[in-house]
């Protein structure tokens, strides 16, 4: 009981003391107010103020060396101008020679009619075609003549088939005796019949004698 006792009065401190805390936790506590800037420097040294110099860019030296070569073309394009505008005549061409008189030692050339080839063409288109034609017509008759020989041919082979397909009777013998034929039959025994030999005994007979198996 004793104990029991104790075990409930430290439950209860226990307790008592959450309670409190909790209730401490939320009380509301204020900040104190600030009066003074802790970022704001008291003391500032005097100084003179900064002078402001332009930028040293890379870009404004292409800049300046891009308007000068500006500035000679167009002086070029000017001068050009210029000396486009003032008219300079040329000079009047002369388009006489002077004449040479050479006396050259050839012959004069003896004038005739030309020579075409078209005549020895025709010539030897005609002589050709001729001869086309010779082997066209030889080539014909030999075609008719092979024709014609295979026809024959076959024209015999056919007469040949129907002579030997032709029925032709025998002549009678009238030499030949009237006797009747005689056909001769030579005796021979008659077949024993045998009862065929099975293995189906021989197998039957080992079984018996071996009944384990």
């Amino acid at each position: 009981l004793q104990r029991h006792e104790a075990y409930q009065e430290q439950m209860k401190l226990k307790v008592e003391a959450e309670k409190a805390a909790e209730l401490e936790k939320a009380e509301f506590k204020a900040q104190p107010i600030q009066t003074e800037d802790k970022f704001v420097c008291k003391y500032v040294e005097e100084r003179p103020l900064t002078e402001v110099e332009e930028f040293n860019m890379p870009g404004q030296f292409f800049h300046e060396h891009a308007q000068r070569q500006l500035q000679k073309k167009k002086q070029q394009l000017a001068q050009n101008d210029r000396k486009s505008s003032n008219f300079v005549a040329r000079p009047k061409p002369v388009f006489k020679k002077k004449r040479l008189d050479i006396h050259s030692s050839k012959p004069l050339t003896a004038a005739g009619s030309p020579q075409f080839a078209s005549k020895a063409r025709i010539a030897k288109r005609k002589a050709f075609d001729e001869r086309m034609k010779q082997k066209m017509a030889a080539e014909e008759a030999k075609r008719a003549a092979e024709a014609a020989a295979q026809k024959a041919a076959e024209e015999e082979e056919i007469k040949a088939i129907r002579k030997s397909m032709e029925f032709k009777a025998k002549p009678i013998n009238f030499n030949m005796p009237a006797e009747p034929r005689q056909n001769h039959v030579e005796p021979k025994p008659l077949t024993t019949p045998l009862t065929p030999e099975f293995q189906t005994a021989k197998r039957a007979m080992l079984r018996s004698l071996n009944p384990m198996e």
